[in-house]
């Protein structure tokens, strides 16, 4: 399968500014209907995981460091018993997702992807 490079960067890049975003703008980028914190996980990391799988090695070490560390964070939010951090509510307020924006930012800013 022939994977379509700028498409999947474009789009890990997309994932990546929505997570940076303060909460509120966060959840207005996911479409109503859905679990929105579920969806701004979901889209990094399939994206992620295409990228790195497809063309990984044209990452530097510090940009896979700070890509992996967003996936880990938000893998260490999930299972059971921490439902209350996959909210609206949670998105817009809890420390765990004030990191991941945190580190979305850091990783824009490491790649050179403009933040606007």
């Amino acid at each position: 399968m022939i994977v379509n490079r700028d498409w999947v960067r474009g789009e890990l890049r997309a994932a990546l500014r929505a997570l940076s975003l303060p909460g509120p703008d966060a959840l207005a980028t996911v479409p109503d209907g859905c679990c929105k914190a579920d969806e701004l996980a979901l889209d990094y990391s399939n994206f992620l995981d295409v990228a790195l799988d497809n063309f990984g090695n044209e990452f530097t070490e510090d940009e896979q460091a700070v890509l992996g560390r967003i996936d880990q964070v938000l893998v260490e939010m999930s299972g059971s018993g921490r439902a209350a951090l996959w909210t609206d509510e949670a998105v817009c307020e809890h420390p765990k997702w004030m990191e991941v924006r945190e580190l979305a930012r850091q990783a824009l800013d490491l790649l050179g992807w403009n933040r606007r």
